[in-house]
């Protein structure tokens, strides 16, 4: 943990921000918030208790989120909630949340809470990865690509085999006040490349077609996407609601392998299909 002591001479400030590589405005910042040098004080449940890999400003590494999360208590129907102030996150790999019930990942609100997924290692694999995990709360953020490599997904949720353990079904997972993508257009009036091939995906592991349902997606707006903006692909994913979203700059709204859905309030700007069922049959 890395916590610098208040009332220290400015003197010492200034040797301690050279030594650590911070710029001296940022560094007197971070002092004066009850001595965190991570940002404000590291409040139970806040990432910033969890800065070993650090950065200085307002970016910071990712996997500060994952220590959160790893340290999270695990018994089910916990309730622990995780708190990201404001700030980037850079993430090199995905964010996973498994095995987990009832915990709470909350950003300040989209626009200043960032999850910046970054590099090759992520290409092909989801920003956040769900895995049999129930009742769980993201919300109050965005997550973004880096422009150059394609996602699988910014949020992905997945059924593997929980076998015995019905708490551990993905069911009544939240997604809520959440930026998927980017809206900004170029200089030159163009929409932004897409850095996700969907915005949320409802997967199963192969041989597994359990419960990965009843999510509630709600103020969710996704952009930039060259499959759909909400991928339901298995059969047993069933009763999601869409609500008071915007799905654009992408091929499809909402795709369905079998899965169910309803949805209100949603604007959609695709260029093919605001629905592609996938030749199946399922409720819709």
């Amino acid at each position: 943990m890395c916590i610098i002591k208040p009332r220290v001479s400015s003197y010492y400030k200034i040797f301690i921000a050279l030594v650590l590589g911070c710029s001296i405005p940022d560094f007197f910042r971070f002092s004066q918030n009850s001595g965190s040098r991570c940002g404000r004080a590291a409040e139970t449940g806040s990432v910033l208790a969890y800065c070993e890999n650090r950065m200085c400003g307002n970016i910071h590494d990712g996997e500060i989120i994952q220590a959160a999360i790893n340290a999270s208590d695990k018994s089910h129907l916990s309730g622990r909630r995780i708190k990201i102030p404001s700030g980037i996150y850079l993430l090199r790999r995905p964010l996973l949340i498994q095995n987990e019930t009832g915990l709470v990942l909350a950003g300040d609100a989209a626009a200043s809470t960032i999850l910046r997924a970054s590099g090759a290692a992520l290409v092909g694999k989801p920003a956040v990865l769900l895995i049999n995990s129930s009742n769980i709360v993201v919300e109050g953020l965005s997550i973004e690509g880096d422009g150059q490599n394609v996602l699988s997904a910014g949020i992905e949720s997945r059924v593997d085999n929980p076998k015995y353990d019905f708490a551990l079904w993905p069911t009544g997972n939240v997604f809520r006040n959440l930026v998927i993508g980017s809206r900004k257009l170029s200089r030159e009036g163009h929409r932004p490349k897409a850095s996700f091939n969907d915005g949320l995906r409802f997967t199963a592991s192969s041989g597994s077609d359990g419960n990965n349902d009843q999510s509630i997606i709600d103020g969710v707006c996704i952009y930039g996407f060259t499959h759909a903006a909400v991928s339901i692909e298995h059969s047993n994913s069933l009763l999601h609601r869409i609500i008071n979203g915007v799905f654009a700059y992408g091929s499809i709204g909402v795709y369905v392998a079998g899965g169910s859905f309803e949805m209100t309030g949603t604007n959609l700007f695709v260029d093919d299909w605001d629905f592609d069922m996938g030749g199946l049959v399922g409720l819709y």
